[in-house]
């Protein structure tokens, strides 16, 4: 019964933020999103996990790029974004078994993109302009990550909380009612801060591409992801050069 209770406090906080999900969704399009069929609270957690992992490691990859950023402009003008960013990464390395962002990490890693959109392109080292390209390429996986949970994330908050609802009468289920709360917490943050996200990330990527035309850096094409998995994920970022 404690576990319910739990269950039932951090629903009502997942509940709280279920409207900022319109926001979200209107990045990928909320219509297109998936219904669930049931409440099928195994399927519910395998499909929210996947998609919490994509999304983190979609701003893994974004605050990455936009470190590598940092490198084509003055120390002066970056400190205080690589500390963001340092901060970020010391987070990062204490994750919990999950490895899903919290709530800590979700704000610095939008106040350091859009302190990184803020930057003057005239301001940048031309001895530096290599690392725009792979800096680059991972935002655009990062974005073309993001756009897909805008269809899925939204549609799985939804079901979650009406599979964690149809398991209320069912004590033996408590575990897993509160696991989903669990993941489904994790999403309704993510909701919230990566349209910002997003924003910034396509900023910060505009200004690496000036970058390139005026260095005559070739970009070439982002990997693209068609589905939220940890494998899609791998084969994806393997493509991407680590240097200019």
């Amino acid at each position: 019964m404690r576990k319910f209770a739990l269950a039932a406090m951090a629903l009502a906080a997942v509940c709280t933020v279920m409207p900022a999900h319109a926001q979200f969704g209107a990045l990928g399009g909320l219509m297109g999103g998936k219904k669930a069929a049931g409440p099928d609270p195994d399927a519910a957690m395998k499909s929210g996990a996947g998609i919490i992992f994509c999304v983190t490691r979609a701003t893994d990859l974004a605050v990455d790029a936009a470190n590598q950023m940092l490198g084509a402009f003055p120390d002066d003008k970056v400190a205080a974004i690589k500390e963001k960013f340092a901060k970020y990464n010391e987070l990062k390395a204490k994750r919990g078994d999950d490895g899903a962002l919290d709530n800590d990490s979700e704000m610095l890693a939008t106040q350091g993109l859009d302190a990184t959109a803020a930057l003057r392109v005239e301001d940048y080292r031309k001895d530096k302009a290599g690392v725009v390209r792979p800096a680059y390429l991972k935002m655009g996986l990062a974005l073309g990550i993001d756009a897909l949970a805008a269809i899925q994330l939204p549609a799985f908050l939804k079901s979650s909380v009406d599979t964690i609802n149809s398991l209320k009468s069912n004590p033996l289920q408590a575990n897993k009612a509160f696991k989903l709360v669990m993941i489904a917490k994790t999403g309704a943050i993510m909701v919230k801060e990566v349209p910002s996200q997003y924003n910034s990330i396509k900023t910060v990527r505009a200004i690496a591409e000036k970058i390139a035309q005026a260095e005559n850096v070739k970009l070439g094409d982002a990997p693209k992801v068609t589905e939220l998995s940890a494998e899609a994920m791998h084969t994806s970022e393997q493509s991407i050069p680590a240097e200019g």
